[in-house]
């Protein structure tokens, strides 16, 4: 059975192309999804943005490589932020239901099955970025109910924390990167408006 997101009236952002600031393995102008790594901010999916030149400016890779993933229609983005701080009861019941998580101690743990659909390290816990573990939790097990709907893309995150991000950014799914054309850019080719420019669109999903 495969998870579903919470049912109610959610955020989504709709962006028709977005950039990722690093390494990716371009075969047949396809994206190879990554596997088996330690979760990040971006939860172990596909980190992209609308502003490659101030991710690529605070990126530890030198000079890393853009590139820009397109889709034919409108990506479909959920906004993580918005939905965990107005909906974490509701995460946390979906995700235990479906046996993402449990609660031992009166504390939210995630279970196997979390990690695993996430393709990241079990137990592996990003350090900082402005959120505590709980709510790093609540993030992952919305990114793996979410991704039980098709038609959504992946998820978007506005929330800056202070400075604690270069820009606001989104994670793409892993099982979807073949769905989209990529292309390898210069930064001026990566003309965007920021995704402060850009306004969520709440739909009933």
């Amino acid at each position: 059975m495969s998870a579903q997101p919470p049912q109610t009236e959610l955020p989504f952002i709709f962006i028709p192309e977005v950039y990722h600031a690093g390494n990716l393995t371009i075969f047949h102008e396809r994206v190879e999804p990554l596997s088996g790594r330690n979760c990040d901010f971006e939860l172990g999916l596909l980190p992209v943005s609308l502003d490659p030149a101030e991710w690529a400016a605070r990126s530890p890779l030198e000079s890393p490589t853009i590139y820009k993933l397109t889709s034919d229609g409108l990506l479909k983005l959920l906004d993580a932020d918005w939905t965990v701080a107005n909906y974490a009861d509701r995460i946390i019941r979906d995700a235990v239901a479906l046996r993402v998580a449990h609660i031992s101690s009166g504390q939210l743990q995630g279970t196997a099955t979390l990690w695993a659909t996430l393709q990241i390290s079990q137990n592996s816990m990003p350090n900082g970025g402005g959120k505590d573990r709980e709510t790093w939790l609540l993030n992952m097990c919305l990114a793996v109910l979410a991704r039980g709907d098709a038609s959504i893309d992946g998820v978007w995150w506005t929330n800056l924390h202070q400075g604690a991000f270069a820009t606001q950014r989104g994670g793409l799914y892993q099982h979807r990167l073949g769905m989209y054309p990529v292309a390898e850019v210069d930064l001026p080719d990566a003309a965007t408006p920021g995704a402060s420019q850009m306004r969520p669109t709440v739909i009933l999903p």
